[in-house]
């Protein structure tokens, strides 16, 4: 994520850089499978007809099948000794980011996501040259990545660029409140903070006492919304982390306040982060 935030400013303060995206086709079986021999059972309505004499057949797996525990890294090899040999050398410290030094161009790739950054010309005639090795679809500019919702647009002033980029994740928001709303049971209603209203201490203490309806839940209905407060939403990132300090004594009260949690969520799940650089910015960035 913060790769792809790194390559997004510098594609803004650049003159002539794209930055594109991509995904692999089919990526894992892309990739042979190494190692100790796999060996599976298809289907009866996969079986050929000359089968029907088997008991309990079992062939060698080939590729690295999506949901082998080895085939993400099996693909990853695959991937990296492809493009290796095109010229690309990790970069150090960025897990998956890649530099190829002859053309000032940098991927990453995240599974089978790849996000491509470089001077327009040379970042297209790379890309061609990956393609012959690796199978992608056709590139396109930065949209949906990782479940978060890039737009940008361009402004000039004089020979000056801005380039205003916006992170939206209002579709993953509503979706998180549709799951929220049937795991509780009750629908979202309009709050305008996160935060719900402090109560007069016995009514708390009352609250504490009690174990708490969504503590089945608790913890995936708060990474759902963590996950959207470190992509574009840091105005929930205290309110999840103070219920999350609770997981393990989750109460009434917590119910209370996940509830006014969601509520604001539903409420302003078409909040944006925004941000924007220009070309003057090159040389402070």
């Amino acid at each position: 994520m913060t790769g792809a935030r790194c390559f997004i400013a510098a594609a803004s303060v650049q003159e002539d850089y794209d930055l594109l995206q991509s995904d692999g086709v089919q990526a894992y079986i892309q990739a042979k499978l190494t190692g100790p021999t796999t060996w599976i059972r298809l289907p009866k309505q996969w079986w050929p007809p000359e089968w029907d004499k088997y008991h309990d057949p079992v062939v060698p797996l080939v590729y690295a099948l999506y949901g082998h525990p080895q085939a993400g890294m099996m693909w990853q090899t695959h991937m990296e000794h492809r493009i290796f040999a095109l010229g690309f050398s990790r970069i150090e410290g960025w897990p998956s980011a890649y530099h190829h030094a002859e053309t000032g161009c940098a991927f990453i790739v995240y599974v089978d996501d790849f996000v491509m950054i470089g001077p327009s010309k040379k970042l297209k005639a790379l890309i061609q040259r990956v393609n012959k090795v690796i199978e992608m679809e056709e590139p396109t500019s930065l949209s949906k990545y990782l479940g978060c919702k890039h737009k940008s647009s361009v402004t000039y002033q004089g020979k000056v660029r801005t380039t205003e980029t916006t992170f939206d994740m209002g579709e993953y928001l509503n979706t998180a409140c549709d799951l929220y709303e049937a795991a509780s049971g009750r629908k979202c209603r309009n709050a305008d903070s996160p935060y719900a209203p402090e109560l007069p201490l016995p009514q708390l203490l009352e609250l504490c006492a009690e174990v708490g309806d969504l503590q089945p839940h608790a913890a995936s209905l708060l990474m759902k919304l963590l996950y959207a407060a470190r992509m574009s939403r840091p105005d929930l990132c205290t309110a999840i982390t103070r219920l999350a300090s609770r997981i393990s004594r989750w109460d009434k009260d917590c119910d209370r306040r996940t509830h006014r949690l969601y509520d604001y969520v539903r409420t302003s799940a078409n909040v944006r982060l925004k941000g924007c650089l220009s070309t003057d910015d090159l040389m402070s960035l």
